[in-house]
């Protein structure tokens, strides 16, 4: 967790460069995303895609707008996540709490105010900042050889 306290956080710079979402950045906030017009559906597929997440899993209308992503890979708590989402459309994170996180989506949706979902897993959610690490030792400490070892997401099973 060292290499999430680095300014910038280590974790999360990894990952947007591997989303290529360095453009949508907001200033302000480096956890949100201004991005082009997408659906809920539509920026599920793009993590899944671009982050190797065989195993994400989202809650929302498919076809919700969204422009305004909240990314917090891992797990971070709750209070962060809940107050993540209700800035945006949409929270990707790694992993949420099921009694809170979730439920705080699916009632968005009963009050008419639909948000946008999206769990990676939290392997899955953090590799491309493991990844980073890599490259930022290389940097520092020229000669050691240094290497990444991919973990890869987990092999879990559905019934």
């Amino acid at each position: 967790d060292g290499w999430h306290r680095t300014q910038p956080d280590g974790i999360l710079t990894g990952m947007v460069a591997q989303l290529g979402w360095q453009p949508y950045q907001d200033p302000d906030d480096p956890w949100i995303f201004n991005i082009p017009a997408s659906t809920l559906l539509e920026t599920a597929r793009h993590f899944q895609a671009k982050l190797n997440a065989s195993n994400l899993r989202y809650l929302g209308p498919e076809d919700l707008p969204c422009r305004r992503v909240a990314f917090l890979p891992g797990s971070i708590w709750e209070k962060w996540q809940i107050n993540a989402l209700s800035k945006a459309d949409v929270l990707a994170a790694g992993e949420a709490n099921e009694w809170s996180v979730v439920e705080f989506a699916r009632d968005s949706q009963s009050l008419g105010k639909p948000k946008g979902l999206i769990l990676i897993g939290h392997v899955s959610s953090e590799e491309g900042g493991m990844a980073y690490l890599g490259e930022w030792l290389r940097e520092r400490i020229p000669g050691l050889p240094i290497t990444h070892i991919p973990a890869g997401p987990p092999p879990v099973k559905t019934l």
